[in-house]
């Protein structure tokens, strides 16, 4: 898988995630890019991914105790360049603040993407296709 897309089921926002180094997902994953868009804004971020293994079982844990999920649950980056935490409101939607940063640049960009509990599974399966088998 090239990407995955989470959309904001608001349309405010949306996380992207691309650039796999290596692009061959059978090869343990070194680098991805975290891309947060927000309007008009846009932020990208260089990921390392020495601990992106524990991105899909996140997303898979979430997915599969949707019902019992009292968050908020996070997750993030080794370097901490790349940071999610999840809440739920109660009523089938799923609040993920994503924050970006870049040390060297000085910046950070937060933003919320909102999901609806039907697309956790397509989220989670995504991840999982995107970070590849060795995860």
């Amino acid at each position: 898988m090239d990407s995955v897309t989470i959309k904001s089921a608001n349309g405010d926002a949306s996380l992207v995630l691309s650039n796999r180094e290596p692009i061959d997902s059978t090869a343990e994953i070194a680098y991805f890019t975290a891309t947060l868009i927000n309007n008009q804004l846009t932020a990208s971020s260089r990921v390392y991914a020495a601990v992106a293994g524990g991105l899909p079982e996140f997303f898979d844990s979430v997915a599969t105790n949707w019902q019992t999920f009292t968050g908020p649950e996070s997750w993030s980056s080794l370097e901490c360049e790349f940071n999610v935490e999840i809440t739920h409101d109660g009523l089938g939607h799923f609040n993920l603040r994503v924050s970006l940063d870049s040390p060297s640049a000085d910046w950070e960009l937060i933003s919320n993407v909102v999901i609806e509990t039907a697309q956790l599974d397509r989220i989670a399966s995504d991840i999982r296709s995107f970070i590849g088998t060795n995860s």
